[in-house]
C-alpha cells in the first residue's frame, strides 16, 4: 500500500502549538492513556486532527476517558494545520536553545537535536515530516522515560518524538 493509500495519521496538538504528538491512527491514539502525561502538558487542552487538515472532536464517557475521535463540520484546512505543526517545532528548537541539560538526557547536544527536527516546506513531503515525530518503529517507546525523564539508555523513541514530550508545555 502506498503512502497515498494509507488512512491519514492523528495529530494531537497542544492548544498553545507547544505541543505535538503524532499516531498512525485513531486506535493508536485511544490506546494510549498517557496522552501528553509528561511534566506540566496537561494544563492545556489538546486539540486533534488528522494529517488532511480535518479538525476531529473527542466524545468522551461519564468519567471524561476517550472514547472516539469524530470528524467535525469544519472543514479541513491543511495550510491552518501545517502552519500549527511548524509554531510546535519552532517551540521545540527554541526550546532546546534555552535548555541544552535536557537536550542532554538525550544524549545529543542542541545542534544534533535541532538537525533532528523536521523543517516543513514544499519540497518535504508533510507526511513524511510527521513520521519523524511518531514512536519508534517497534512500536515499545518506553513512556515511562520520556514522561520522567530518565537517562538517554531508556530512550526508545526518535528523538524528535521524546524532545515534544519534554518541550510540550
Amino acid at each position: 500500500m502506498s503512502a497515498c493509500q494509507t488512512p491519514p495519521m492523528i495529530l494531537a496538538i497542544g492548544s498553545r502549538n507547544t505541543f505535538l504528538h503524532v499516531y498512525k491512527d485513531d486506535r493508536e491514539l485511544l490506546a494510549d492513556k498517557n496522552i501528553g502525561a509528561g511534566e506540566e502538558e496537561h494544563r492545556f487542552p489538546l486539540e486533534f486532527f488528522d494529517s488532511e487538515g480535518h479538525r476531529l472532536a473527542g466524545e468522551y464517557d461519564g468519567q471524561w476517558s476517550l472514547l472516539r475521535l469524530v470528524p467535525t463540520a469544519d472543514p479541513p484546512d491543511l495550510d491552518v494545520l501545517k502552519g500549527r505543526v511548524q509554531q510546535v517545532f519552532d517551540h521545540m528548537r527554541s526550546y532546546a536553545k534555552e535548555h541544552p541539560e535536557k537536550v542532554a538526557l538525550l544524549g545529543l547536544t542542541v545542534d544534533e537535536l535541532i538537525d533532528t527536527l523536521p523543517r516543513l516546506d514544499e519540497h518535504l513531503d508533510f507526511r513524511m515530516s510527521l513520521l519523524a515525530c511518531m514512536d519508534s518503529e517497534d512500536g515499545v517507546p518506553s513512556r515511562e522515560a520520556v514522561h520522567s525523564h530518565d537517562e538517554q539508555d531508556d530512550w526508545t523513541s526518535s528523538p524528535s518524538h521524546n524532545w515534544a514530550h519534554i518541550a510540550g508545555r
